[in-house]
């Protein structure tokens, strides 16, 4: 949208956009923590706030979407990538959230967050990106930062299996990470707008919520759901979150991912 204005190629742009974005991803982290203290299931919030942001998207680029330049199959490799992001946010979410009732909270958003070595990771193997020894300090910093953070909250309170829950969101957030990243390594994929990614992930996010509790919670889950739709709580966790998140997936993370990938450095975009 802003391309030809010169601003928004430059790294000036990328840094501070994903700063941002990455720091709205705490809202994230309260909601999913906070919503079952008030009588709010995680898949409840996650299904309604992926289908609004889908609907949302859909919504958006059926008046604005202009797909006649690109490839029908690169367009589904784009599409394809996102979605699958949504499918691992989904389970990172819902993970997350029943690991943060059972074990100590601030170790446990360490350990999430520190998957953003992933796609760092994955640009070194696969993409010809640079490790070198300021890029190696940065990453050992950043580590080590999220270690503190988490060590030093109060995580005296803890019990049940969280450190499995803690791992199972850790690969997933890795998953969300490199599906999101992926399209931004190939110059052609950078033209499929920031709408119609977010909403492929939403519609992954959407998918997966549904699939995932049909089958472990089955018919009851429909009856629970409907009935928190139902609880003013639950749209005003959904509306802060997707009013944040939309306008951060639109304007600041996808093209500053891009941007970064434009520069060489888009395993460092989610760091």
């Amino acid at each position: 949208m802003f391309q030809q204005i010169s601003y928004f190629s430059t790294l000036s742009f990328a840094i501070p956009a994903l700063v941002l974005m990455g720091g709205s991803w705490c809202l994230t982290g309260f909601v999913m923590g906070a919503a079952p203290k008030r009588g709010l299931t995680a898949s409840s919030v996650i299904l309604t706030g992926s289908c609004f942001a889908f609907l949302f998207g859909l919504t958006v680029l059926v008046f604005t979407g202009n797909f006649d330049q690109i490839s029908g199959k690169l367009l589904c490799f784009v599409l394809a990538s996102c979605f699958l992001a949504g499918v691992c946010n989904c389970f990172q979410l819902e993970f997350m959230s029943a690991a943060m009732q059972l074990g100590p909270n601030g170790i446990i958003w360490a350990i999430v967050q520190s998957a953003m070595i992933f796609p760092f990771t994955m640009g070194i193997l696969f993409f010809g990106a640079e490790f070198n020894v300021f890029r190696g300090i940065g990453i050992f910093m950043l580590l080590a930062a999220l270690g503190m953070f988490g060590f030093l909250k109060d995580n005296s309170q803890s019990s049940g299996k969280w450190q499995l829950l803690t791992l199972f969101s850790f690969l997933s957030t890795g998953g969300i990470h490199v599906f999101s990243t992926l399209p931004s390594f190939f110059p052609e994929a950078q033209e499929v707008s920031s709408v119609a990614r977010a909403a492929s992930s939403a519609a992954g996010m959407m998918a997966a919520s549904v699939i995932c509790n049909v089958i472990r919670k089955g018919k009851p889950f429909w009856t629970e759901f409907f009935q928190q739709l139902r609880m003013p709580i639950l749209w005003k966790f959904v509306l802060v979150m997707q009013l944040f998140s939309l306008f951060g997936l639109y304007f600041l993370m996808y093209p500053g991912l891009d941007v970064m990938a434009q520069h060489g450095i888009a395993g460092m975009g989610y760091p």
